[in-house]
């Protein structure tokens, strides 16, 4: 998520002493905390590319009706999301972005009491959702020196008789590994077989699939995909999302809609069709922007010594290594004094991490790494 604001001058930035409390609470500290962020001169804080314009969705429709009749999504937008995942339109469960469908998700399935299985690093409401609903949460490991990839025979030990479902994200947020197919395999015979779900967030697999990779949710029957127009076409202010389920599991999740948003903005449906037509026209180029920004990213760190990271398949976010350990002051001193900003990875599960976003221009991303350089060396010369 981009915080979404520049300035001109450098302000002073404050952020908290101490990194947020992962104690069970009714909010996404993540979400929070980025919400709240003061302007910014550089902001490498963002997941997403830069925004859609209107003239890319192509011509006005020239008195657009504000309704029809979409109780379980409009027509042709299913339609067009089914045709892009190749299911079956029974398959489709249209949302109010991924945050709507992952939760639409999760509380079709769970039950208070229920286990489930989320992945770490990850998405803070990836587990916070399951939380909520009163689910224990475990964890699936996904670690730097195994390339983010996971453990199928670790995950199988944490198994339980409440385990209702896994969750992953495909590209990974915030690292852009891919899931290793093999591995993936074996992890949906093993769900088949326990009976479990694999929930696949593939929000940021929409850069594959432009590329023509199959969604993941071809492997098994026991996979569950979400996704939206957000990351990667930058529409994320339509607020439309999208679940791929088998389709008796799709049906239920529709139903259980109407305890939450219950219909999305037609408005909205109307230009995401249009968003979808054009697929490759808007995302085209921003595959150029963020391929040439890792390899950016690529030579920065092979020049700063002690930075680490495993170099992301695709998408539009970078996760670092800054080799300082705990990077939550860091991240402080470098808004305060450098005027820059990036995630720190306590966010994820990660805190020597930091996440940098790809999305930007290439000056204004290497102006920040120049910066982060900079506090580098500064924190060096302290320590």
């Amino acid at each position: 998520m981009s915080d979404g604001r520049a300035s001109s001058a450098v302000p002073t930035v404050a952020m908290a002493a101490d990194p947020p409390s992962r104690v069970n609470r009714k909010e996404s500290p993540y979400l929070t905390w980025v919400k709240q962020l003061p302007a910014t001169e550089i902001s490498l804080a963002g997941s997403a590319v830069p925004s859609c314009s209107a003239a890319q969705l192509g011509p006005l429709e020239p008195d657009p009706p504000l309704n029809e009749r979409n109780d379980y999504g409009w027509p042709p937008l299913v339609a067009r999301i089914a045709a892009r995942y190749r299911v079956p339109e029974a398959s489709v469960v249209v949302a109010a972005g991924t945050s709507m469908a992952n939760h639409l998700a999760m509380a079709t399935l769970l039950e208070a009491g229920d286990h489930v299985l989320v992945e770490r690093p990850g998405y803070d409401p990836l587990e916070r959702v399951p939380a909520l609903w009163g689910a224990s949460v475990g964890h699936v490991r996904r670690p730097a020196e195994h390339g983010y990839r996971f453990d199928v025979d670790a995950i199988r030990a944490s198994l339980t008789s409440r385990t209702r479902f896994i969750v992953l994200s495909e590209l990974h947020n915030p690292t852009g590994a891919r899931f290793d197919a093999s591995e993936f395999g074996r992890l949906t015979a093993l769900a088949e077989q326990r009976g479990v779900y694999v929930i696949v967030d593939e929000v940021y697999g929409e850069w594959l699939r432009e590329a023509g990779v199959p969604s993941t949710i071809h492997v098994s029957p026991r996979v569950i995909v979400t996704s939206s127009l957000t990351k990667v076409w930058g529409l994320g202010g339509l607020r439309v999302g999208w679940v791929i389920a088998e389709p008796s599991l799709a049906d239920r999740m529709r139903h259980m809609a109407g305890l939450f948003d219950n219909i999305i903005a037609h408005p909205s449906e109307r230009l995401a069709v249009r968003a979808l037509e054009r697929s490759a026209a808007i995302i085209g180029p921003h595959v150029k922007l963020v391929t040439r920004n890792r390899d950016l990213v690529q030579r920065w760190v092979e020049g700063t010594p002690g930075v680490m990271w495993v170099p992301p398949a695709a998408g539009a976010t970078a996760f670092v290594n800054l080799g300082l350990g705990d990077v939550w002051r860091f991240a402080d001193a470098l808004a305060r004094a450098h005027g820059t900003r990036i995630v720190p990875g306590h966010f994820f599960g990660a805190p020597e991490y930091v996440r940098i976003g790809l999305g930007v221009d290439g000056a204004t991303l290497e102006l920040g790494l120049t910066r982060i350089g900079a506090a580098l060396q500064t924190a060096e010369n302290r320590g």
